[in-house]
Order: C-alpha cells, then sequence, then structure tokens
C-alpha cells in the first residue's frame, strides 16, 4: 500500500543525465562528515581541559579524520577523473557564472594537495597568491 504513493518531487530527477552519479553524491558526503569531524572534534578538545583523556581522543578524532578527509579526496579526484558521471551546467547559467565555477574547483584543488609553487599555478587567480 505504501508503494502505492508516489512522490512528486521524483518527477524533477526522472532524467539521470541531470544528476551526478552515486559514487561522486557519496564521496561528497563522506567528505562533508568527516570535515564536521575534524571542526567539531578540535572546537570541542578547546572547550575541554587539555590533559584529560577525552582531550587526546579527541585530538586523535581530529588528526584521524583529516587523514581520511585527504584520502577521500584523492579518491573523489580519480573519480571525477576517469568515471564520472558530470551533468551540464543549466542552460540558465551565464558563461561567467561557468568559468568561476571552473576556476574555484581548480584552485580548490590546488589548496587541498598543497601546491609547492603558488606563483606558477594560480597567479591567474588573484585573491589566491598567498
Amino acid at each position: 500500500m505504501m508503494n502505492s504513493f508516489k512522490s512528486d518531487s521524483s518527477a524533477a530527477f526522472s532524467n539521470d543525465d541531470d544528476r551526478f552519479d552515486q559514487v561522486s553524491i557519496m564521496l561528497h558526503w563522506l567528505t562533508v562528515v568527516l570535515i564536521v569531524a575534524q571542526f567539531s572534534s578540535i572546537w570541542l578538545r578547546e572547550v575541554i581541559d587539555h590533559q584529560s583523556a577525552l582531550a587526546a581522543l579527541l585530538l586523535a578524532v581530529h588528526r584521524t579524520s583529516g587523514v581520511f578527509s585527504w584520502f577521500v579526496v584523492a579518491a573523489r579526484i580519480a573519480w571525477r577523473r576517469w568515471c564520472a558521471h558530470l551533468p551540464p551546467f543549466p542552460a540558465s547559467m551565464p558563461r561567467i557564472q561557468q568559468l568561476a565555477c571552473e576556476g574555484e574547483r581548480v584552485w580548490s584543488l590546488h589548496s587541498a594537495f598543497g601546491d609547492a609553487d603558488h606563483r606558477t599555478s594560480s597567479s591567474c587567480i588573484p585573491w589566491a597568491t598567498f
């Protein structure tokens, strides 16, 4: 009986070409969870006594989730490069906004992996020359 009810919102997602693939979505949300774990663990650690066992545990959670984040980002990059389905930009999106999205993506990848020479890779982005 419950299967007879259909949501009207499913019609908006009926075309699979307009969505990212499931692996990309899963890697995205895994990244979000790991980043939230990093921030919340270090913020909680700042509230408590740094010499306690809980502080040591929170620091371990912070560091471990940071390392896992790095590997998940590497997996995301590899997946996006060779396997992912990337939906097209909406037709109504201005070209300048599309270029800004692509530029931000490139800048994010360089900053995520600690680019050794900022002058050569991000000189086209003036605010990223720090």
